[in-house]
């Protein structure tokens, strides 16, 4: 009976690049948590695996031979000496066989062609092979809810993206509540799309927990995602604590991310030792467990941990990278500012002096009970089944 029914199930076969952080992985893993338990998943990732990051179990994770970004944001192969060409020659061979070997019923990018184009050298030969030879399966690009305006307002991108979707593409999945933040707001060419879009609401493992009286927590809890470029927030952040306090007795829990740099993690420990109210720590299984005795939680402003903080229900204060190339967290941030459900605070030319302000406003803070969709894997799940 179980290998009968194992033959009826879906294939969905995920494509997934993380490069400089780990957010679109962690994201794609959530969804994959869900899809398999209608679907076979075979899931394919393209970035260098992080420490402290859990596979989904009973699903079939294909490791590619990783490829990121180096200080100059240069693409490049990560423990190996072949060349980027070479390993991209391997790449694009590698995972047209497991396509055609697979037969997937379902085809997802992750991002793309909204982003990662320097990836579309190993991801149009499937689309094209798709295409030509008339295969039966539902390509589905699986979007976040915001796209970088400083990126997608090119208009040589713009017009890709949209030839791609309209060309090769059935349906576009935006990670996000349409009340909340649509796709046209951050897609200027928005209604070129001829495709089906449909929101599933935001990606979280987590649901809504009922808010908890935090008055006799002493604990403000400092994390940064997967930490690969969160040095500078850190730092600012504990070099204030330091000067200033975050209020009587409080104790101050840094968790840097799994991917913090090696060198910034050991001259963080020099920064931190001679403060006994400081707990650093490199990466914790989970944030929501770890919040559950705090009193705040400080962070960036990435997809997934905000989403985790809004389904904890506890008072944060975000802060968003942002910089030339980078404003979705800050969009997103100022969104759920206007809204009431977080504080916000931007880090640039920031004194010490003014984050401890920030952060003491920030420890009075009570967000509001309004909710925003946060079922989109479950939802994902049953657009998936509709299309069956």
């Amino acid at each position: 009976m179980t290998n009968n029914l194992s033959k009826m199930q879906k294939k969905v076969l995920f494509y997934c690049q993380h490069s400089m952080g780990i957010g679109h992985l962690v994201r794609s893993f959530a969804l994959a948590n869900s899809l398999k338990k209608y679907f076979k998943v075979i899931l394919i990732s393209g970035g260098e695996f992080p420490e402290g990051i859990k596979v989904p179990k009973d699903i079939n994770f294909i490791q590619l031979p990783p490829i990121g970004y180096d200080a100059n944001n240069l693409l490049i192969p990560i423990g190996t000496d072949i060349p980027l060409y070479e390993v991209m020659k391997i790449r694009k061979k590698n995972i047209l066989d497991i396509f055609i070997n697979s037969e997937p019923d379902f085809f997802i990018t992750e991002h793309f062609p909204f982003g990662k184009i320097l990836f579309m050298g190993e991801l149009l030969p499937i689309l094209k092979y798709i295409k030509v030879n008339n295969i039966d399966v539902k390509v589905i690009c699986s979007s976040r809810d915001i796209l970088e305006p400083k990126t997608v307002k090119k208009e040589m991108l713009e017009n890709f993206s949209i030839k791609i979707l309209n060309h090769y593409y059935s349906k576009i999945l935006v990670h996000g509540d349409e009340n909340f933040i649509s796709l046209d707001q951050t897609f200027p060419k928005f209604k070129n799309i001829k495709i089906p879009i449909s929101y599933t609401g935001y990606i979280s493992n987590k649901k809504y927990v009922s808010k908890i009286n935090r008055d006799n927590f002493e604990e403000i809890v400092l994390s940064a995602g997967g930490g690969k470029v969160a040095s500078l927030f850190i730092n600012k952040m504990i070099s204030s604590f330091n000067k200033y306090g975050f209020g009587k007795n409080i104790i101050l829990r840094v968790i840097v991310g799994p991917i913090f740099p090696n060198n910034d993690w050991l001259k963080l420990q020099d920064l931190v030792k001679s403060n006994t109210n400081i707990i650093l720590i490199r990466s914790v299984e989970s944030l929501s467990e770890t919040w559950k005795k705090a009193k705040l939680s400080i962070s960036p402003g990435g997809y997934n941990t905000t989403i985790e903080t809004l389904c904890s229900r506890i008072p944060a204060l975000i802060v968003p990278y942002c910089n030339d190339s980078n404003s979705e967290q800050k969009i997103r941030t100022t969104r759920l500012k206007k809204e009431g459900l977080v504080e916000m605070l931007h880090l640039e030319n920031t004194s010490e002096l003014q984050i401890a302000h920030a952060v003491n406003k920030a420890l009075c803070f009570n967000p509001i009970d309004k909710k925003i969709n946060l079922n989109g894997a479950d939802n994902t799940v049953l657009i998936l089944q509709k299309l069956s």
